[in-house]
């Protein structure tokens, strides 16, 4: 997951709690490094319990609404 934030800086408007530009705000450190440390499977097997969390919990979609109930996570690219 190295890639993860490669190439990534915040720009426009929208406020960017992660990044300043392209520095990482400090409250975020621990975050990336445990995000570097999981391999991509784990990341999706993450996403993809937390999905089948809300379904159990009644939620039908989370923020992004990009996944749809009983199907693989298109959350978290295969390519990451």
């Amino acid at each position: 997951m190295t890639a993860m934030f490669e190439g990534y800086g915040s720009s426009g408007p929208a406020y960017d709690e992660m990044f300043d530009g392209q520095a990482l705000r400090p409250p975020y450190r621990r975050l990336r490094h445990s995000l570097r440390e999981m391999s991509t499977p784990e990341l999706v097997s993450r996403v993809e319990q937390l999905q089948a969390s809300y379904l159990d919990q009644g939620v039908p979609f989370d923020a992004s609404s990009r996944w749809t109930p009983g199907r693989p996570s298109s959350a978290v690219s295969s390519s990451a």
